[in-house]
C-alpha cells in the first residue's frame, strides 16, 4: 500500500503537480470564538452605551431632565406604542419616506446610467448637477413648503432633493469604476453594448449604487423628519415638536428610538438584496479567503498543488 502511494506521489510530480501536508488550524480560545459573533459584539455594546448613559444621568454627569434615561424613555416607548398614536404618526413619515426614496431611487438610478453611458450628456449636465447639489436642501424646505402646500408634497419633494444627487453620483461612480479585466473578455467574446451593460458593466457596480441607496435612505427619513417639523402638525416630525416644546424628553427619545429600529430593519432589508445581487463577488474572493487560511494551519492531512515542470530536464 506504502509502494503504490509512493508510486502515486512520484507520478504526480512528474506530471508538475507537488504533494503538500494541510495544517490545522489551532483551535481558538473563548474569547476569540465569542469575537467572532459580530452579533454578540453589537449587543455588547448597546448594552455598554446604554449601562454608561444611565450611569451618568443618574450621578448627574448629564442632566437626566434634559437627556433622560433608558430605565425611563423605553417605558415611555412601550406606553406611546400600546396607548397612543405613536404607530399611526410613524405610519405617516414611513410612507413619505418610501415614496421620496423611490423616486430619488428611480430617477438617480436612471441619471446615473445616462451620465455613464454618454459622454455628451455627462460634459453637458455635469456642472448642473454639481452646482445644485451644493445647494442646502434642508435651507430651502420652508420654499419647498411654499410651492406643495403643508401636506405630504413638500415632504416628497425635500426627499428626493437629498437623495437624487446621492444615488446619481453614486450610479455614475460604480459603473466608470468597471473592471478593466470584465470589460477586455466583454470586448473579446464580441459582447454587445448592451448585454455588456447587463453582464459586466451593472454587477460590478452594485456595491457602488448600494452605498448610495443607504446613504439616501438615511437622507430619505432626515427630510420626512424635518419637513414634519417645519409643519408641525403630521408624523414623527410633528411629534417631536410638540414633546420638545412641552419638555417632555423621555416621550422625545421614544419616539427616536422607534425612529432608530425602523431605519435599522429597512437598512437592513436593503443589505440583504445586496448580498443576494453580489453572490458572484463571494464566490470570486472565496478562494482567496480559503488560500489565506490554509497558510496558517498545522496537520497531516495531504492537500495536492501545481508546481511548475523543469522543461530543462526534457532535452
Amino acid at each position: 500500500m506504502e509502494a503504490r502511494s509512493s508510486s502515486l506521489v512520484a507520478t504526480l510530480e512528474d506530471d508538475g503537480l507537488f504533494v503538500t501536508d494541510e495544517i490545522e488550524e489551532p483551535q481558538a480560545n473563548i474569547f476569540i470564538r465569542f469575537l467572532r459573533h459580530d452579533r454578540t459584539i453589537q449587543v455588547f455594546a448597546l448594552c455598554v452605551l446604554l449601562g454608561a448613559w444611565e450611569l451618568c444621568a443618574r450621578a448627574g454627569v448629564v442632566p437626566a431632565s434634559f437627556t433622560s434615561e433608558p430605565s425611563r424613555f423605553f417605558p415611555a416607548l412601550w406606553d406611546q406604542l400600546i396607548h397612543g398614536n405613536l404607530v399611526s404618526l410613524m405610519g405617516v413619515t414611513l410612507t413619505e419616506t418610501m415614496i421620496g426614496f423611490a423616486l430619488a431611487s428611480v430617477l438617480g438610478l436612471l441619471a446615473g446610467i445616462v451620465l455613464a453611458e454618454s459622454r455628451v450628456a455627462e460634459k453637458v449636465s455635469r456642472p448642473f448637477l454639481v452646482g445644485f447639489n451644493n445647494l442646502p436642501r434642508i435651507a430651502l424646505a420652508p420654499l419647498f413648503v411654499l410651492w406643495f402646500g403643508l401636506g405630504s408634497s413638500s415632504r416628497v419633494a425635500l426627499i428626493v432633493s437629498l437623495g437624487f444627487f446621492i444615488v446619481t453620483f453614486n450610479t455614475y461612480a460604480g459603473l466608470q469604476a468597471a473592471g478593466r479585466d470584465y470589460m477586455l473578455l466583454a470586448k473579446t467574446l464580441g459582447v454587445g453594448r448592451i448585454r455588456r451593460f447587463r453582464r459586466f458593466v451593472f454587477p460590478s457596480a452594485v456595491p457602488t449604487i448600494f452605498s448610495g441607496l443607504q446613504l439616501c435612505l438615511s437622507y430619505a427619513f432626515l427630510g420626512a423628519v424635518v419637513g414634519e417639523m417645519l409643519t408641525g402638525n403630521q408624523g414623527l416630525g410633528g411629534y417631536f415638536t410638540l414633546q420638545l416644546s412641552s419638555f417632555d424628553v423621555d416621550n422625545f427619545f421614544a419616539g427616536m428610538v422607534l425612529l432608530v429600529i425602523v431605519s435599522l430593519a429597512l437598512s437592513s432589508i436593503m443589505r440583504v438584496i445586496e448580498l443576494q445581487l453580489i453572490k458572484w463577488r463571494q464566490i470570486e474572493m472565496r478562494g482567496l479567503e480559503a488560500g489565506a487560511s490554509g497558510r496558517g494551519q498545522r496537520g497531516s492531512n495531504r492537500s495536492f498543488g501545481l508546481r511548475p515542470r523543469d522543461r530543462s530536464e526534457e532535452f
